[in-house]
């Protein structure tokens, strides 16, 4: 292992023990989302930035400039669409929160995501294609990519508990 070959350790304390089975225990059973919670998701991602901002001015809503509000309404709509665009790709939040604009191309008859060697979990180069709906979605955000930003987990766990949908267990 990487420890022995860079000279941290002697030897690997677990060489020779036997891979735990996975499939024997698992902790807690992958599964998808369903039809009805990630509309949910998606629902409550794009609502969730103005409802935090009016739980904080007591549900008034003439207390937030019209400005704020029209970037907190963008801000829900890129979380919406960056939920979608992994949901529908299978992109990890580390590769999606990745992307900039220069990797979506949506003018060709095979719109894709082009992720980076460097970014992919595999360590390969990946032309993704993308459902026709995740493509009107990009290009009706206004030219900036899907913003993965820090303590997006959070925000995703956050919008999931507003709809009552359980933990998934993302693949890594």
């Amino acid at each position: 292992n990487w420890l022995v070959r860079g000279r941290r350790l002697f030897a690997n304390p677990f060489e020779g023990m036997p891979r735990a089975n996975e499939q024997a225990d698992p902790r807690r059973p992958r599964r998808a989302f369903t039809e009805k919670e990630l509309t949910a998701l998606l629902t409550a991602a794009r609502q969730r930035p103005l409802q935090e901002r009016l739980d904080r001015n007591a549900g008034d809503i003439e207390k937030i400039p019209e400005r704020d509000r029209r970037e907190l309404e963008l801000r829900g709509l890129e979380l919406a669409t960056a939920y979608k665009l992994m949901a529908f790709t299978g992109l990890r939040m580390n590769e999606a929160a990745s992307l900039r604009i220069g990797a979506l191309v949506l003018d060709t008859d095979q719109p894709h995501v082009r992720l980076e060697a460097a970014k992919a979990k595999n360590r390969k180069t990946a032309h993704v294609a993308l459902r026709r709906d995740v493509v009107d979605d990009l290009r009706g955000l206004p030219c900036r990519a899907p913003q993965m930003a820090a303590g997006s987990e959070r925000r995703m766990a956050r919008a999931r508990k507003a709809r009552g949908i359980g933990a998934i267990v993302r693949r890594d």
